[in-house]
C-alpha cells in the first residue's frame, strides 16, 4: 500500500497539487519528506551509504545551517517547489537498496571495482561535479569529460589500474549516455507526470 502511495505521489502534476486545500497540500508534501528523511538516515549508517549524492547532499544542507527535509514555514510556491524536487529525488537511487546497485553498475562500467575507499570517495566527489555541471557539460563536453579522464589517468595509474585508449572512451561513453538517460528522463516526467489517485491518509515508509 506504501508503495502505491508514493507512486501516485509521483504523478500529480503542478496543477493538481493547486487544486487541493492548504492541509492537504502539506499532508502530501509532508509524505514525500518522510520517505527522503528516512533514506538519508539509513544511508547514512554505512560509509558507502555516505557516499551518494543523496547524503552528500544533506551534508552540504547542514553545512549551510539546515539538515533534513520539512514542510515548516512552507506555503504556496516555496511548498509545491519542495514537493517537486523531492518526487524527482525519490525516484532517484536514494535508497542503499538502489544506491548500492547504482554504484556497483557505475564502478563496474568504468572498471574501478578495485579502487581503494579514499580513492571512491575521491572519485564520487568529481562524479558529482559533473552531475551538477550539467548545463556546461552540454555546450563543452570535451571539457567536462576530460575531467573524468584525467581523474582515472592521475589518481588511479598508481593503483596498476590500465588506462588505456579503450578506458579513456569506456568513460567518455559511459559520462555521455548517462547524461542523455538523465536528462531524456527528466523531459518526460514533466511531459507525462499526471494522476486521478486517491490519496489514503497514510504517512510513507523506505522498502
Amino acid at each position: 500500500m506504501k508503495n502505491n502511495i508514493l507512486d501516485a505521489l509521483y504523478k500529480v502534476s503542478y496543477k493538481q497539487f493547486k487544486a487541493l486545500d492548504d492541509k492537504e497540500q502539506k499532508r502530501i508534501t509532508s509524505i514525500l519528506v518522510s520517505a527522503m528523511n528516512k533514506r538519508i538516515k539509513r544511508l547514512g549508517k554505512t560509509e558507502i551509504g555516505r557516499l551518494s549524492p543523496t547524503y552528500q547532499a544533506y551534508e552540504k544542507r547542514v553545512e549551510k545551517g539546515g539538515g533534513y527535509y520539512s514542510v515548516k514555514g512552507l506555503t504556496g510556491d516555496a511548498l509545491y517547489n519542495r514537493f517537486e524536487a523531492l518526487q524527482q529525488s525519490l525516484q532517484k537511487a536514494t535508497s542503499v537498496r538502489e544506491w548500492k546497485k547504482q554504484r556497483s553498475k557505475t564502478l563496474s562500467d568504468l572498471n574501478l571495482e578495485d579502487i581503494t575507499l579514499d580513492e571512491e570517495k575521491a572519485f564520487w566527489n568529481l562524479y558529482r561535479k559533473f552531475q551538477e555541471d550539467k548545463t556546461r557539460y552540454s555546450q563543452h563536453k570535451k571539457d567536462i569529460s576530460d575531467k573524468i579522464v584525467k581523474y582515472v589517468a592521475s589518481h588511479l595509474e598508481s593503483l596498476g589500474y590500465d588506462y588505456t585508449a579503450k578506458t579513456r572512451k569506456q568513460i567518455l561513453k559511459f559520462v555521455k549516455e548517462d547524461y542523455e538517460k538523465d536528462k531524456g528522463r527528466k523531459t518526460r516526467e514533466r511531459r507525462t507526470r499526471s494522476t486521478s489517485a486517491i490519496l489514503p491518509n497514510e504517512e510513507s515508509e523506505e522498502y
